[in-house]
């Protein structure tokens, strides 16, 4: 759908505000990075007024970058709130639009209390909007997860039999009652009978992540920390970190990337990463499902959508060694030099030996 285009232009002009030390990082990354999967084919909207296959259709809240709430969340003053932009509105717009013009008129719209999930469920243009209690969020326990679901449950047995409702809610709710993951936007129906959950998509569809569009995203929400990035850094373990960012207090971080749950789950030799780092967190895109990632005792996370990144579980924190800090930091600066110099003559045309780029950084710890 138009509404949920990203707006590349603004995401090259926030990298051209940055300081000249900070462009060098562009050589380190590989040009397949802006390559995108496809993914499956969904249900689409026509499919579904011509066949409506549930009775309730659970939509997450349009685009509010960043992840969770303030801490000073308050419910009723949307400015404590993470909120809609302007793409996000222009999006929750844009499916509105969709459904009026397939036919699909819900008989009742319901929405969570919070700030996103009503402007969204308002700008659907679909009719008068209801709040439930049931459909707020318990991601940062705000509200009580058990509480809050059995209430939505209670809601959604005592709605009228032979009535479509549209439920405009947040990841974790629908994650919870049908068992799937949905960004920005999307919708799943739902067949409160015998519980079968299927993705429903407007417009656009929708695309995966793969796992350098996830490191892209990455580097630059620590570009805008003013950290410096590495990808694909080989440790003297003998594991090799997907992206390894250094930030002005020579702290380091790990990003250890998964673009699916296979992917996490093939993974047995992750906490080696820890001893390299002051901090090691995951990176996945949004929807993915964090209830197979580790707890904050172990790693944080990293959310994206492939633009923007958002830390949501804070990682703890390990104080490295200062020689094996020193060791790393030397080693990263060869790797990045001798990186640099191999992309720029190859640019050019000219020989390059035939030297890994391992062999730049075969000293140290």
């Amino acid at each position: 759908m138009g509404g949920k285009k990203r707006l590349l232009p603004a995401l090259a002009s926030s990298f051209g505000q940055k300081r000249a030390w900070l462009l060098a990082v562009w050589f380190l990354v590989s040009p397949a990075l802006l390559t995108l999967a496809k993914a499956a084919e969904p249900l689409t909207l026509a499919e579904f007024a011509a066949r409506p296959q549930g009775q309730i259709l659970f939509m997450r809240h349009a685009l509010a970058p960043g992840g969770g709430d303030p801490p000073d969340f308050a419910l009723r003053n949307c400015a404590s709130q993470r909120n809609l932009d302007a793409t996000g509105r222009a999006q929750a717009a844009a499916i509105g639009g969709e459904l009026a013009a397939a036919g699909i008129q819900p008989d009742l719209i319901a929405s969570s209390q919070w700030c996103r999930c009503l402007e969204t469920a308002r700008l659907l243009g679909l009719g008068p909007v209801m709040e439930l209690d049931g459909l707020n969020s318990f991601f940062q326990n705000i509200v009580p997860r058990k509480e809050t679901l059995a209430r939505l449950r209670a809601q959604i047995d005592q709605l009228p039999e032979g009535q479509l409702a549209l439920m405009v809610t947040h990841f974790v709710t629908i994650q919870a009652i049908t068992g799937l993951a949905v960004r920005s936007g999307e919708m799943v129906v739902y067949d409160r009978k015998t519980g079968a959950a299927r993705p429903l998509y407007s417009g656009e569809q929708p695309v995966s992540l793969p796992a350098d569009r996830i490191k892209l995203a990455l580097i630059r929400h620590f570009l805008d920390q003013g950290q410096v990035c590495l990808t694909e850094f080989s440790l003297k373990s003998g594991r090799r970190a997907d992206l390894i960012a250094l930030d002005r207090q020579d702290r380091i971080t790990i990003i250890e990337v998964k673009s699916s749950a296979a992917d996490f789950r093939a993974d047995k030799k992750w906490p080696d990463y820890t001893q390299w780092a002051d901090r090691f967190c995951f990176a996945v895109a949004e929807g993915f499902d964090l209830g197979l990632l580790p707890g904050p005792q172990e790693a944080g996370i990293y959310i994206t959508d492939g633009f923007e990144a958002v830390l949501a579980q804070d990682p703890p924190t390990r104080q490295l060694a200062p020689a094996r800090r020193r060791a790393l930091i030397g080693r990263l600066a060869k790797k990045a030099m001798g990186r640099e110099s191999r992309q720029l003559l190859e640019a050019a045309g000219l020989p390059v030996t035939n030297l890994a780029e391992d062999d730049f950084a075969s000293d140290g710890d």
